[in-house]
């Protein structure tokens, strides 16, 4: 007999490392406190955004999960943007577009990858993804996604790579995955 206590603790460490990873790609290259604020004001920020961010991204999750079969790229814009408006109200943080759409995608992409949830219909981006894209959409070459906060360039970049993967027979969540895999491998 499986013990069900080590069954919830393997799913909340999956759950805890997506969530962790998420939060660190969205802020890796993609500054999030305001310049020229106190101690005092990151600290308040600090608690303020490690209380709020994780529970919207379980949020998001949850709800994408209750919609799984139907969820779309309109879906998906409506969470990433639901997201960076709720998190925008912390004093001291520039909470963009680019944080939200990085650390929900990067979280679906884990719980995906982990077999928990469906296969996204997004993708994260980063400049990675807009150097391959760029091949298609030679736009991609001018962007730096990390001044990314609005959400018809969003779009446009979505649809773009959406295509660009179509192209190759494959969903968008594949394609990137297979970008992601194959660039890390040159690094190595």
């Amino acid at each position: 007999m499986i013990n069900t206590s080590i069954i919830d603790n393997r799913k909340l460490f999956i759950y805890e490392m997506a969530l962790r990873n998420a939060m660190a790609s969205a802020t890796r290259r993609n500054r999030l406190y305001k310049k020229g604020i106190t101690k005092e004001e990151y600290r308040k920020a600090y608690n303020e955004v490690y209380d709020l961010w994780p529970a919207l991204l379980y949020s998001s999750v949850n709800e994408y999960i209750g919609h799984e079969g139907k969820v779309n790229i309109d879906f998906m814009v409506r969470q990433v943007l639901s997201l960076k408006d709720k998190m925008s109200h912390i004093d001291n943080i520039e909470f963009k577009l680019s944080h939200a759409q990085k650390s929900l995608s990067v979280f679906l992409k884990y719980l995906w990858c982990y077999g928990v949830i469906v296969e996204p219909p997004i993708c994260p981006i980063d400049a990675m993804v807009l150097g391959k894209g760029s091949d298609v959409n030679p736009i991609f070459k001018d962007i730096i996604w990390t001044n990314i906060d609005d959400v018809i360039t969003y779009r446009r970049i979505m649809v773009s790579l959406m295509n660009l993967a179509k192209s190759k027979e494959l969903t968008l969540a594949k394609w990137e995955l297979i970008e992601f895999n194959n660039n890390n491998d040159k690094e190595l």
